[in-house]
Parts: C-alpha cells; sequence; structure tokens
C-alpha cells in the first residue's frame, strides 16, 4: 500500500529507453554509412572508424562530466539521509514514543524527482508509511530548527 504513492509512472522509464534506442540506432546508421563510403572520399578506411569510435565515446564521457558535477550534492544527501536513519533507527531502539523530529534535508533528490517525501506534517501518507517502516509512532521534519 505505502510503495503504490512512490511509483513512477512507467512513461518515465520508457522515454530514457526510447532515447536510448534511438541514439543507438542513430550511431549504427551513421557509422555504417561512414564505412560504406568510397575510399577516395574518405582518403582512409580509419576516418569511419575514428569517426564511429567517437561517436560512441561522447555520451559516456558526457554522463561521466554529469555524475562528477552533481558527486558532491549526492555526497551530502547521502551523508544526510545515513544521519536521518541514525536518528530513526536510535528512536525505534529505544522504543521513543510521539512524533520523532528529523532534519530537512539540504538536498531533497527524492522531491526534486517528483517523488515522496518526509515532510513537516506526521499523519501525511508517505510520513505514516515511513513510521511503519522504522516502527516508530509517526516521523515529521523538523521545521525552523
Amino acid at each position: 500500500v505505502c510503495m503504490a504513492r512512490v511509483i513512477r509512472r512507467p512513461r518515465a522509464y520508457v522515454m530514457s529507453q526510447f532515447a536510448m534506442v534511438w541514439a543507438v540506432l542513430v550511431i549504427g546508421y551513421v557509422g555504417a554509412a561512414l564505412i560504406r563510403l568510397p575510399v577516395a572520399i574518405t582518403r582512409s578506411r580509419w576516418l569511419p572508424t575514428v569517426l564511429i569510435v567517437l561517436l560512441v565515446l561522447v555520451g559516456p564521457v558526457r554522463m561521466t562530466i554529469n555524475t562528477l558535477t552533481l558527486l558532491p550534492m549526492m555526497q551530502l544527501h547521502a551523508a544526510e539521509w545515513d544521519a536521518r536513519d541514525s536518528v530513526l533507527r536510535v528512536a525505534a531502539e529505544q522504543e521513543a514514543e510521539g512524533v520523532i523530529r528529523v532534519p530537512a534535508f539540504t538536498v531533497d533528490l527524492a522531491a526534486s524527482n517528483g517523488l515522496d517525501t518526509v515532510d513537516d506534517t506526521p499523519d501525511t501518507g508517505f510520513n505514516v508509511c515511513a513510521a511503519d517502516y522504522y516502527r516508530v509512532d509517526g516521523i515529521a521534519v523538523a521545521v525552523g530548527e
């Protein structure tokens, strides 16, 4: 029941697969067209090979640069996530009563991607699911602390 609110629409997964398939098809088409060019036009059979290799490498290199750019933000989110998880697990072990107030994330990757996340209202659906998971009475983000 709780997971029904966080499952993304299938369209979100299909779009990335669609783009990837078309990219592979375009690279294959361009590569085949370059290989079939007469030697007089290309002056060498190495040119098509080099162009194909460049086409294939551009995507992963660009993705690596994007990932490295986002790395500090992701590390901050992971550290804050671990701290929040630790607070909730300690509260569960100590059988704390009432609503457990957790610090807000500086960067909330879930919210920025359109997913549900813990907010400041303990009786909302996602907060109730998170509280059930951690086996505490309630969870809410501490506002203004």
